[in-house]
Protein backbone atom coordinates (compact mmCIF):
# COMPACT_ATOMS: atom_id res chain seq x y z
CA UNK A 1 0.00 0.00 0.00
CA UNK A 2 0.96 3.64 -0.30
CA UNK A 3 2.63 5.63 2.44
CA UNK A 4 0.36 8.33 3.88
CA UNK A 5 1.89 11.35 2.13
CA UNK A 6 1.99 9.72 -1.30
CA UNK A 7 -1.44 8.25 -0.79
CA UNK A 8 -3.03 11.66 -0.11
CA UNK A 9 -1.28 13.27 -3.08
CA UNK A 10 -2.23 10.51 -5.51
CA UNK A 11 -5.81 10.43 -4.21
CA UNK A 12 -6.23 14.20 -4.64
CA UNK A 13 -4.65 14.39 -8.09
CA UNK A 14 -6.47 11.35 -9.44
CA UNK A 15 -9.78 12.72 -8.20
CA UNK A 16 -9.19 16.16 -9.72
CA UNK A 17 -7.60 15.12 -13.03
CA UNK A 18 -9.68 12.11 -14.03
CA UNK A 19 -12.48 11.05 -11.68
CA UNK A 20 -14.37 14.30 -11.09
CA UNK A 21 -14.35 15.26 -14.83
CA UNK A 22 -15.64 11.76 -15.67
CA UNK A 23 -18.47 12.09 -13.13
CA UNK A 24 -19.43 15.47 -14.57
CA UNK A 25 -19.40 14.11 -18.13
CA UNK A 26 -21.66 11.22 -17.16
CA UNK A 27 -24.06 13.49 -15.30
CA UNK A 28 -24.36 15.73 -18.36
CA UNK A 29 -25.19 12.67 -20.47
CA UNK A 30 -27.81 11.67 -17.93
CA UNK A 31 -26.23 8.32 -17.04
CA UNK A 32 -25.56 9.36 -13.43
CA UNK A 33 -27.97 10.96 -11.00
CA UNK A 34 -27.11 14.23 -9.28
CA UNK A 35 -27.00 12.34 -5.97
CA UNK A 36 -24.46 9.78 -7.23
CA UNK A 37 -21.85 8.81 -4.61
CA UNK A 38 -18.46 7.29 -5.34
CA UNK A 39 -17.28 4.35 -3.26
CA UNK A 40 -14.55 3.16 -5.62
CA UNK A 41 -12.73 4.44 -8.67
CA UNK A 42 -10.03 3.26 -11.01
CA UNK A 43 -8.04 4.89 -13.80
CA UNK A 44 -6.40 2.59 -16.34
CA UNK A 45 -3.46 3.69 -18.48
CA UNK A 46 -3.08 1.54 -21.62
CA UNK A 47 0.53 1.41 -22.84
CA UNK A 48 -0.24 1.57 -26.56
CA UNK A 49 -3.91 2.36 -26.78
CA UNK A 50 -4.29 6.06 -26.11
CA UNK A 51 -6.77 7.55 -23.68
CA UNK A 52 -7.18 6.61 -20.04
CA UNK A 53 -10.17 4.57 -18.92
CA UNK A 54 -12.06 5.71 -15.81
CA UNK A 55 -14.16 3.21 -13.85
CA UNK A 56 -16.54 4.01 -11.03
CA UNK A 57 -17.95 1.84 -8.21
CA UNK A 58 -19.01 -1.59 -9.53
CA UNK A 59 -17.03 -1.05 -12.75
CA UNK A 60 -13.75 -1.28 -10.79
CA UNK A 61 -11.91 -4.56 -11.43
CA UNK A 62 -9.07 -5.38 -9.06
CA UNK A 63 -7.77 -8.23 -6.93
CA UNK A 64 -6.10 -7.93 -3.55
CA UNK A 65 -2.73 -9.66 -3.30
CA UNK A 66 -1.11 -9.39 0.13
CA UNK A 67 -0.91 -5.61 0.68
CA UNK A 68 -1.33 -4.64 -3.00
CA UNK A 69 -4.27 -4.02 -5.31
CA UNK A 70 -3.46 -5.70 -8.61
CA UNK A 71 -5.14 -5.84 -11.99
CA UNK A 72 -6.44 -9.15 -13.30
CA UNK A 73 -4.20 -11.02 -15.80
CA UNK A 74 -6.19 -9.91 -18.85
CA UNK A 75 -5.45 -6.26 -17.97
CA UNK A 76 -2.00 -6.55 -16.38
CA UNK A 77 -0.27 -4.89 -19.35
CA UNK A 78 -1.80 -1.56 -18.30
CA UNK A 79 -0.87 0.90 -15.58
CA UNK A 80 -3.52 1.76 -12.98
CA UNK A 81 -4.55 3.89 -10.03
CA UNK A 82 -7.26 2.33 -7.87
CA UNK A 83 -8.98 3.60 -4.71
CA UNK A 84 -11.74 1.95 -2.68
CA UNK A 85 -13.71 3.46 0.20
CA UNK A 86 -14.22 1.22 3.22
CA UNK A 87 -15.48 2.03 6.71
CA UNK A 88 -15.41 5.74 6.00
CA UNK A 89 -11.84 5.88 4.71
CA UNK A 90 -10.14 5.60 1.33
CA UNK A 91 -7.37 3.11 0.62
CA UNK A 92 -5.65 2.56 -2.67
CA UNK A 93 -2.70 1.55 -4.76
CA UNK A 94 -1.09 2.30 -8.10
CA UNK A 95 1.28 0.62 -10.52
CA UNK A 96 2.84 1.99 -13.69
CA UNK A 97 4.57 -1.17 -14.83
CA UNK A 98 3.39 -1.87 -18.38
CA UNK A 99 3.41 -4.77 -20.85
CA UNK A 100 3.96 -7.45 -18.22
CA UNK A 101 2.79 -10.39 -20.33
CA UNK A 102 5.16 -9.81 -23.26
CA UNK A 103 7.94 -8.74 -20.87
CA UNK A 104 7.73 -12.13 -19.15
CA UNK A 105 8.20 -13.88 -22.51
CA UNK A 106 11.28 -11.76 -23.22
CA UNK A 107 12.64 -12.48 -19.75
CA UNK A 108 12.17 -16.22 -20.27
CA UNK A 109 14.06 -16.04 -23.58
CA UNK A 110 16.83 -13.97 -21.96
CA UNK A 111 17.24 -16.63 -19.26
CA UNK A 112 17.65 -19.35 -21.89
CA UNK A 113 20.39 -17.43 -23.69
CA UNK A 114 22.05 -16.81 -20.32
CA UNK A 115 22.07 -20.53 -19.48
CA UNK A 116 23.66 -21.22 -22.87
CA UNK A 117 26.28 -18.51 -22.16
CA UNK A 118 27.13 -20.18 -18.83
CA UNK A 119 27.76 -23.51 -20.57
CA UNK A 120 29.89 -21.84 -23.22
CA UNK A 121 31.90 -20.05 -20.53
CA UNK A 122 32.55 -23.33 -18.71
CA UNK A 123 33.85 -24.79 -21.97
CA UNK A 124 35.93 -21.66 -22.73
CA UNK A 125 34.09 -21.01 -26.00
CA UNK A 126 34.24 -17.24 -25.70
CA UNK A 127 33.08 -16.21 -29.19
CA UNK A 128 29.67 -17.88 -28.96
CA UNK A 129 29.67 -16.90 -25.28
CA UNK A 130 29.69 -13.23 -26.28
CA UNK A 131 26.93 -13.76 -28.85
CA UNK A 132 24.68 -15.40 -26.26
CA UNK A 133 25.48 -12.80 -23.60
CA UNK A 134 24.56 -10.08 -26.06
CA UNK A 135 21.26 -11.78 -26.92
CA UNK A 136 20.44 -12.19 -23.23
CA UNK A 137 21.37 -8.61 -22.33
CA UNK A 138 19.49 -7.15 -25.30
CA UNK A 139 16.35 -9.04 -24.32
CA UNK A 140 16.71 -7.77 -20.75
CA UNK A 141 17.03 -4.24 -22.12
CA UNK A 142 13.82 -4.77 -24.06
CA UNK A 143 12.11 -5.95 -20.87
CA UNK A 144 13.05 -2.73 -19.06
CA UNK A 145 11.90 -0.58 -21.98
CA UNK A 146 8.61 -2.49 -22.27
CA UNK A 147 7.89 -2.11 -18.56
CA UNK A 148 8.12 1.69 -18.82
CA UNK A 149 6.20 1.76 -22.13
CA UNK A 150 9.23 2.93 -24.14
CA UNK A 151 8.85 0.06 -26.60
CA UNK A 152 5.66 -1.16 -28.20
CA UNK A 153 4.80 -4.82 -27.72
CA UNK A 154 3.36 -4.84 -31.25
CA UNK A 155 6.46 -3.59 -33.11
CA UNK A 156 9.81 -5.15 -33.93
CA UNK A 157 12.86 -3.03 -33.17
CA UNK A 158 16.36 -3.28 -34.60
CA UNK A 159 19.49 -3.92 -32.54
CA UNK A 160 20.76 -0.31 -32.89
CA UNK A 161 17.37 1.20 -32.03
CA UNK A 162 17.06 -0.85 -28.83
CA UNK A 163 20.63 -0.08 -27.77
CA UNK A 164 20.40 3.66 -28.52
CA UNK A 165 17.09 4.04 -26.71
CA UNK A 166 18.29 2.01 -23.72
CA UNK A 167 21.53 3.95 -23.53
CA UNK A 168 19.65 7.24 -23.63
CA UNK A 169 17.34 6.32 -20.74
CA UNK A 170 19.75 4.25 -18.62
CA UNK A 171 23.05 5.73 -19.78
CA UNK A 172 24.67 5.80 -16.32
CA UNK A 173 23.76 2.22 -15.46
CA UNK A 174 26.01 -0.83 -15.46
CA UNK A 175 23.52 -2.63 -17.69
CA UNK A 176 23.74 0.05 -20.41
CA UNK A 177 27.52 -0.07 -20.27
CA UNK A 178 27.48 -3.86 -20.58
CA UNK A 179 25.08 -3.82 -23.52
CA UNK A 180 27.40 -1.44 -25.38
CA UNK A 181 30.47 -3.55 -24.58
CA UNK A 182 28.79 -6.73 -25.74
CA UNK A 183 27.60 -5.07 -28.93
CA UNK A 184 31.19 -4.11 -29.78
CA UNK A 185 32.59 -7.51 -28.81
CA UNK A 186 29.93 -9.26 -30.86
CA UNK A 187 31.15 -7.51 -34.00
CA UNK A 188 34.61 -8.97 -33.53
CA UNK A 189 33.50 -12.34 -32.11
CA UNK A 190 30.86 -13.19 -34.69
CA UNK A 191 31.56 -10.99 -37.70
CA UNK A 192 35.37 -10.81 -37.33
CA UNK A 193 35.39 -7.05 -37.88
CA UNK A 194 38.25 -6.59 -35.42
CA UNK A 195 40.65 -8.72 -33.45
CA UNK A 196 38.69 -10.57 -30.77
CA UNK A 197 39.94 -10.47 -27.19
CA UNK A 198 38.15 -11.27 -23.93
CA UNK A 199 39.65 -12.41 -20.64
CA UNK A 200 37.96 -15.10 -18.56
CA UNK A 201 37.74 -12.65 -15.64
CA UNK A 202 35.84 -10.12 -17.74
CA UNK A 203 33.60 -12.89 -19.05
CA UNK A 204 32.82 -13.95 -15.47
CA UNK A 205 31.97 -10.35 -14.57
CA UNK A 206 29.56 -10.17 -17.52
CA UNK A 207 27.74 -13.24 -16.25
CA UNK A 208 27.42 -11.71 -12.78
CA UNK A 209 25.96 -8.48 -14.17
CA UNK A 210 23.45 -10.28 -16.40
CA UNK A 211 22.42 -12.53 -13.50
CA UNK A 212 21.88 -9.48 -11.27
CA UNK A 213 19.85 -7.70 -13.96
CA UNK A 214 17.71 -10.80 -14.47
CA UNK A 215 16.98 -11.11 -10.74
CA UNK A 216 15.93 -7.46 -10.54
CA UNK A 217 13.52 -7.81 -13.46
CA UNK A 218 12.11 -11.04 -12.07
CA UNK A 219 11.30 -9.13 -8.88
CA UNK A 220 9.58 -6.33 -10.83
CA UNK A 221 7.44 -8.87 -12.67
CA UNK A 222 6.52 -10.90 -9.57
Amino acid sequence: MLDDKTYRKVLKQTWEFWVLPEIERRKKRGVLSTSFKVCAFQVLFPADEGNQIVRLNDEVKVQKDAQRLKLYPNEEDWGHITFIRSKGAWYGDFNFVYNKSVAREHLKAASEFFKAAELLYENKLLRPFVDNCFSSMELLAKVRLLLIAQLSKNKRDTHPKIRIKYDKIFKRSNSASLLNKLSGLRDSARYLKNEFSLSENDAADYLKLIKKETADLEYKLS
